[in-house]
């Protein structure tokens, strides 16, 4: 062993052997002291902390799962944490070509998985480069470095007819042959000659494009409130109104965290600028999801996008749907056009139509109150708000660390089903539901998911509800983490 080792590790080894040190005779015993030596502060810890910022960067996947394989061996960590931390260290590309996909269970199928997408990107890259020829790029000239020119001029040049040939640089030239097979070979772009995207997504060819324009008397833009409803669960946004977007727009990642299901367009629709440059392409469309501003609710589609400050667009199709009244300098909508009606309600339809269906905010309740504490022993009387009725049927209040309930992407949401009931039972369901909406426990809502609802006698002859959660508990992201040692 002591001739494959070199430099101050020999030296070293070398040190030990000449003394006839006891490490010399147990294989074991040299290995534990030559760590100790040369690496005497590496510990599971330290590999867990270099594997938490581990990136692909411009190597392929599988250099990168080389790595990060080597690292996860040392860490400790468990296959659901290690999935994780895979995922999120893929480069952009990879991650991109993912999203549509139903992922596999395992870490191993994962990393297949990106192996195989990667190989394929390398591939279509690789032949897109060479042209329908064997040779020269079908888009023309490269340059090598663009770095040292200003993105932004104050008149842009007009895009010629003629797409064959990039702009030509002053100074720059047209890669060589010698050269494009080094840049096809490293994975480098043939524009830039940077690692990490492909020629065709390069942001070098496709230079920014101005965004906002500071004013002097620039003012704070305001945005839209709203609440988005998706398999029963509602989040708060806020969405920006742009009457120059030919359609509404969602952040790719924020259809990722509200499960929505992304469709394929029919075909690629590129997103174009005042200037007439492409900014970026549309590939898909959400599924329809419920949108809820103020009192008026309706489900619309959005077409999803990337790489932008605003998570959700509603643009001039919506608006010529609706024709609002908005005041700008808030973004509220004062007044919705005459063709709303069906999509606005004051209270929903049904049996119970009288009444207040209004939400009530989540809190405590609030009042002094004194519980009846007759048929309590003496020994719980300092107890009393424990027996409090109406602090049993309020919820108490958000806080920063409020755990969520997310599912598992892909799972199928469990439905109702119909169940016969007495008559006594129909009279404590009905009781039971208009409590929880008055407490504000529950509201109303049109989702086709739901639990089993049942009951189960008390031995005072009366009936306590049961809500059977199990089928969602099924399909829950379970909230498990390794813990920190005590020492």
């Amino acid at each position: 062993m002591i001739s494959h080792l070199s430099g101050r590790a020999r030296a070293w080894a070398m040190a030990e052997w000449a003394r006839d040190s006891p490490l010399c005779s147990s294989l074991i015993a040299f290995q534990e002291a030559l760590q100790i030596t040369f690496d005497p502060v590496s510990t599971s810890r330290d590999k867990a902390r270099e594997l938490t910022s581990i990136r692909q960067g411009g190597d392929s996947v599988c250099d990168y799962a080389i790595r990060f394989r080597t690292l996860a061996a040392e860490s400790g960590w468990n296959s659901v944490a290690l999935y994780d931390v895979f995922l999120k260290g893929l480069a952009p590309r990879i991650q991109e070509q993912l999203i549509p996909l139903d992922l596999p269970p395992g870490l191993d199928s994962l990393i297949g998985l990106a192996i195989r997408t990667d190989n394929r990107i390398r591939e279509l890259v690789s032949r897109r480069s060479s042209g329908p020829s064997g040779g020269g790029s079908s888009h023309g000239a490269e340059f090598t470095d663009r770095r040292d020119f200003p993105r932004f001029t104050a008149d842009p040049p007009r895009p010629s007819a003629d797409h064959s040939d990039e702009p030509m640089q002053v100074g720059r030239a047209r890669l060589t042959a010698e050269e494009r097979r080094r840049r096809q070979r490293e994975g480098l772009c043939f524009y830039c000659g940077e690692h990490g995207h492909s020629v065709f997504s390069c942001s070098m060819k496709n230079p920014a494009t101005v965004t906002h324009i500071t004013a002097a008397d620039r003012r704070t833009r305001s945005f839209t409130p709203l609440v988005v409803t998706h398999h029963g669960v509602s989040t708060a946004l806020t969405a920006l109104i742009d009457s120059g977007a030919d359609v509404s727009l969602m952040d790719w990642k924020l259809a990722v965290g509200l499960g929505l299901k992304p469709r394929l367009l029919d075909r690629l629709d590129k997103a174009r600028g005042l200037h007439g440059r492409g900014l970026f392409d549309i590939t898909h469309v959400s599924e329809p999801l419920r949108l809820s501003i103020n009192n008026h609710t309706e489900f619309m589609s959005f077409h999803l996008f990337e790489g932008s400050s605003r998570q959700l667009v509603l643009g001039y199709p919506w608006l010529c749907e609706h024709s609002p009244r908005v005041d700008w300098s808030t973004g509220k909508i004062l007044e919705w056009g005459p063709d709303c009606d069906k999509h606005q309600s004051s209270r929903p339809s049904g049996k119970r139509n009288n009444m207040n269906y209004k939400p009530v905010p989540v809190r405590p309740a609030s009042g002094p109150e004194t519980p009846d504490l007759k048929k309590v022993p003496a020994c719980y009387h300092h107890l009393a708000e424990v027996f409090s009725k109406s602090r049993a049927l309020s919820l108490p209040p958000h806080h920063p660390y409020d755990c969520a309930i997310n599912l598992v992407p892909g799972s199928t949401i469990p439905k109702g089903r119909l169940y016969p009931v007495s008559a006594s039972e129909r009279q404590a369901l009905d009781k039971y539901i208009d409590d929880s909406l008055a407490a504000g426990l529950i509201r109303p809502s049109s989702s086709a998911a739901a639990a089993g609802f049942f009951f189960v006698g008390k031995k005072d002859g009366t009936l306590r509800p049961c809500i059977d959660y199990s089928a969602l508990n099924t399909i829950t992201i379970k909230n498990r983490y390794p813990l920190p040692l005590m020492s």
